[in-house]
């Protein structure tokens, strides 16, 4: 009869096992940056174009007069304008 292989109980380190962990975590990192810096330039071009527009801030005040001046002070909509154009397109 043969003798059955001795085999060593001790485990062998297993090395380079990480590495496609880290692959993922640094293209993770890299996604999420990129994704914040997209949703920062929209943002900044979104803010550029609110103060070009030159739309300002109305009151929240439900005053009359303060309605009034908000409205006196968005007069240079054509709402009437606005209003044909929409029935006419109906």
């Amino acid at each position: 009869m043969e003798a059955a292989p001795i085999m060593d109980p001790t485990p062998q380190p297993h090395s380079g096992g990480g590495v496609g962990a880290i692959i993922g975590i640094i293209i993770v990192v890299l996604l999420l940056a990129a994704g914040g810096a997209y949703f920062f330039i929209l943002q900044s071009q979104n803010e550029l174009v609110v103060s070009e527009s030159g739309a300002s801030a109305d009151s929240s005040s439900d005053e009359l007069r303060n309605i009034e001046a908000d409205l006196n002070a968005t007069g240079d909509a054509n709402i009437e304008g606005e209003f044909s154009n929409l029935e006419q397109s109906l």
